[in-house]
């Protein structure tokens, strides 16, 4: 998995609105990180990211019946050397929904 959310747009953008929905809601509302609970992002890496998936859920858009996300490479970049520290939150969201479908 982790190579792929070094290179697959679509898994990086969506690895991205993950971590985002996973803030509190005073977190997204002020771009920061206030509680230290293993969910959502670091403080160094709260108001990039906040506001950068801010900006992917905004340039959303259906593609055969798909959810897609507009995504340069310079987020790519960035998105390649932040996601991996995430991996253990992106892995327990992963569980949480095969355990859903049973």
């Amino acid at each position: 998995m982790r190579v792929t959310l070094l290179t697959d747009r679509y898994l990086q953008a969506r690895a991205l609105i993950v971590l985002a929905d996973r803030q509190t809601a005073e977190e997204i509302s002020t771009k920061t990180t206030r509680e230290t609970n293993g969910r959502g992002f670091n403080k160094m890496d709260a108001a990039f990211l906040t506001s950068m998936s801010q900006t992917v859920k905004r340039s959303a858009y259906l593609e055969n019946g798909r959810e897609r996300y507009r995504i340069s490479d310079k987020q790519c970049a960035v998105l390649a050397r932040c996601l991996p520290k995430y991996a253990g939150q992106l892995y327990e969201v992963y569980v949480q929904k095969l355990q859903a479908k049973g």
